[in-house]
């Protein structure tokens, strides 16, 4: 970076709000534009392609620059999250008019590939969760979040076990779950439990040890859920999955700058409720995506989804990858399907009411989150 005593008030300015952002690019609001400088320039330019320019062209070494349009932000923010960056949006929160010196900014939000809300970004028939992990003694604490509907889920799995003389463990639940990003403790060294194609596939950032500490992710936790359901009774008072899902909270209200009122219940998840279906399994059978294009087409989920909503699609494509394994909740799920499939005036007529429903959980995020 250059000497702080070579820059102008505003990249002072720039330089001060990018050191509490290192790991995001960060668009800095100047008038009608979101610039970019330094390193983040030469990064966001190569995958926006956009042209890369200097500021102070006469200095020995000019500061890279890019910029795009305030207003089309919203076309280039795909590609840095489909590409794996966090993007932090700095905007000018006083009016240059009435302002004396230097525009005040600030970062309003931190977007990134598992706190995404925009639909252009978002599967429609696919849950765009964030995780958290934390381990315990025998145990790993896991929480995990869907921003935007809503759908919040913490429990336990064992990091290894043994099932049949097959070994599975939390890589094949975080290859179940399949989230987009995903929060750890600093010194959790992820090899040891995540595959070499997941390491490079998800977004894993590090957080202070401290945020996972017990007592301040309880606190977090409990002041964020008012109301457990019924099954949260099953989860220890210290178990690690209170400690993933209180820094998880902790995250997503400091990057996301607001109350997460849409995230006000929460679900208790248990890895042996279902099937076995490791990651091996999912490939191996195109379940939901497809081992030659990564896509959908082609998939058992492709062939089976005639749902007309993305919330129909969204639990169908849970049901495929979470097979029940409860004879009586089994039989319950195919009594409704046997109703619906020889009442033929009753689905037609259902079919026609759900055709006009939009995505109603994450148009509703939206509006909560404003």
């Amino acid at each position: 970076m250059t000497n702080q005593d070579q820059l102008t008030p505003l990249l002072r300015q720039y330089q001060n709000i990018k050191k509490e952002h290192r790991d995001a690019i960060l668009f800095f609001r100047m008038g009608d534009f979101y610039e970019m400088f330094f390193d983040d320039a030469v990064t966001a330019s190569k995958i926006l392609e956009i042209a890369l320019t200097t500021r102070d062209k006469r200095n020995e070494n000019p500061i890279p620059m890019c910029g795009i349009p305030y207003h089309a932000a919203d076309s280039y923010l795909p590609k840095l999250i489909r590409a794996g960056h966090k993007v932090a949006i700095c905007e000018q929160t006083e009016d240059p008019a009435t302002a004396k010196g230097i525009v005040r900014r600030e970062v309003i939000r931190v977007v990134s590939p598992g706190t995404v809300l925009d639909g252009n970004l978002l599967e429609s028939k696919e849950n765009n969760y964030i995780a958290s992990i934390y381990h315990g003694r025998d145990m790993a604490g896991l929480a995990f979040v869907d921003i935007s509907t809503g759908d919040f889920y913490i429990g336990e799995a064992p990091v290894l076990r043994e099932v049949e003389g097959v070994r599975v463990g939390l890589s094949d639940e975080i290859s179940r779950i399949a989230p987009k990003e995903l929060i750890v403790p600093q010194g959790l060294d992820c090899s040891k439990f995540l595959k070499n194609s997941q390491l490079q596939m998800l977004c894993i950032n590090t957080c202070p040890i401290e945020m996972f500490e017990f007592n301040r992710a309880s606190s977090i936790f409990n002041e964020h859920i008012k109301e457990k359901p019924p099954e949260f009774a099953g989860i220890d008072t210290l178990s690690p999955a209170i400690n993933a899902a209180g820094a998880l909270l902790n995250y997503l209200s400091e990057t996301q700058k607001t109350s997460l009122r849409n995230i006000n219940s929460v679900k208790v998840w248990r890895h042996d409720q279902y099937m076995i279906v490791d990651d091996a399994a999912q490939r191996t059978l195109e379940l939901v995506k497809s081992s030659q294009t990564g896509q959908r087409k082609g998939t058992l989920f492709h062939l089976l989804d005639k749902t007309m909503t993305p919330m129909g699609g969204r639990l169908l494509r849970q049901w495929i990858l979470n097979p029940l394994m409860d004879t009586n909740e089994i039989i319950k799920r195919q009594d409704a399907i046997e109703e619906s499939k020889n009442n033929f005036t009753l689905r037609y007529k259902l079919r026609e009411l759900l055709s006009n429903i939009h995505d109603m959980e994450r148009t509703i995020s939206r509006i909560t989150l404003k």
